[in-house]
């Protein structure tokens, strides 16, 4: 049983073969939920597959990573979403204390 490295994956996601770098990108990018905030890591290797993608000739392939960038650009906004939704509750909890509180 051989599990992969975060290293290895990332060196995929730079592999000439064009659907090793595309698994290797939805293996970097794979998350079950989708209001996590991408890690530094996650957009640092797509960046990198990115760039090195974006000069290949291989318009099917480059299509295939920019969809990946639009599912990780999409979770960062459902993020960010949810976010401004728990702090707005917080904030209309706190407030509703503070009602309260001055009663």
């Amino acid at each position: 049983e051989h599990h992969l490295t975060m290293a290895e994956v990332v060196q995929a996601a730079l592999h000439a073969d064009t659907g090793l770098r595309l698994a290797a990108v939805e293996l970097l990018l794979a998350e079950k939920k989708t209001t996590t905030f991408p890690s530094t890591f996650e957009v640092d290797a797509l960046k990198g597959s990115l760039a090195y993608s974006l000069s290949c000739a291989a318009p099917d392939g480059r299509n295939k990573l920019l969809r990946s960038f639009q599912r990780l650009l999409v979770r960062a906004r459902e993020t960010v979403r949810a976010t401004e939704r728990e702090a707005a509750k917080a904030c209309a909890a706190s407030q509703s204390e503070l009602d309260r509180v001055m009663e």
